[in-house]
């Protein structure tokens, strides 16, 4: 194992592993933050989710140590033995692609990917403090907790109905548009896909709402919403999000209307107008 090491997390089920040669690091906060004054990397990173220089060290799953920790058991990788790259039954590997359906290898990745685990452990990083200038690593660390809500969307795929109190979170407690775009099912393509037509069925003013609601425009996703409903695109989301944008722009007159129309037909659609009873106090079962 290279002492000078670490693992970071690209996606749930992408890693990557870094080693060098004693390398150094930035220097300063204003060196590492250079690839976001530049407006192309700039628009390439808030693509892939990355709209801040801190969220890079949320990504952060673990340095050496850890790693040693991690393969303490395993035979080393040589060129004798190539396969050991390769699954295992008997022993889970983060190689191996039984993540959500083996038990044990979903709960190493679990484990590995656990935010808690690697805030705490970028904090106690001598690696990384060595690397990265100590306000760097203090400014990261709220956002493990955005990196909780990526994992998540990553593993399960944007649904805003089941995943409502973290959209709502990102909404109102976080400058960010990328993420809460996910969450809501859809992405940056989408977005720029929608404002070059429109093929008549309602599609595309669901997408721009979307976008709209991430840019925290609620009057202008509201309208979007209405204008697909009218054009009769169906979707178990479309009056649930009209509503809730609605009920962020202020307008719950106008929420509550339009919630004692609707009659919840899933279990996440349910969660969704029970949560937003409880905060908004408008929804099918507090209409009365």
């Amino acid at each position: 194992m290279f002492g000078d090491c670490s693992l970071w997390n690209a996606t749930p089920f992408d890693l990557m592993l870094a080693g060098t040669r004693n390398a150094s690091g930035p220097g300063s906060v204003a060196a590492f933050a250079q690839p976001w004054r530049l407006p192309a990397l700039r628009a390439r990173l808030e693509e892939i989710g990355l709209e801040l220089p801190q969220q890079i060290g949320a990504t952060f799953l673990g340095d050496a140590a850890y790693l040693d920790e991690l393969t303490a058991d395993r035979p080393a990788l040589v060129d004798n033995h190539p396969r050991r790259l390769l699954p295992d039954p008997r022993a889970p590997s983060l190689s191996d692609p039984g993540y959500g359906s083996n038990p044990q290898v979903t709960e190493l990745y679990d484990a590995v990917l656990d935010p808690a685990r690697a805030r705490d452990g970028l904090m106690r990083s001598d690696y990384l403090r060595r690397l990265w200038p100590a306000e760097l690593i203090e400014a990261s660390l709220p956002y493990f907790e955005h990196q909780r809500v990526l994992n998540r969307v990553m593993w399960d795929g944007g649904r805003p109905l089941a995943q409502i109190e973290d959209l709502h979170w990102l909404l109102t407690e976080s400058p960010l548009r990328t993420l809460p775009l996910w969450v809501l099912g859809s992405d940056e393509v989408r977005a720029r896909i929608a404002q070059q037509g429109d093929d008549g069925t309602g599609a595309v003013e669901y997408v721009r709402g979307l976008t709209a609601m991430a840019r925290r425009d609620y009057p202008g996703a509201a309208a979007a919403f209405a204008s697909a409903e009218r054009r009769g695109l169906l979707g178990d989301a479309i009056r649930p999000l009209r509503v809730y944008a609605h009920c962020l722009a202020g307008q719950l007159e106008v929420a509550a209307v339009l919630a004692r129309e609707r009659t919840p037909r899933t279990k996440a659609e349910r969660h969704f107008w029970d949560w937003l009873g409880s905060r908004f106090g408008v929804g099918p079962a507090a209409s009365g």
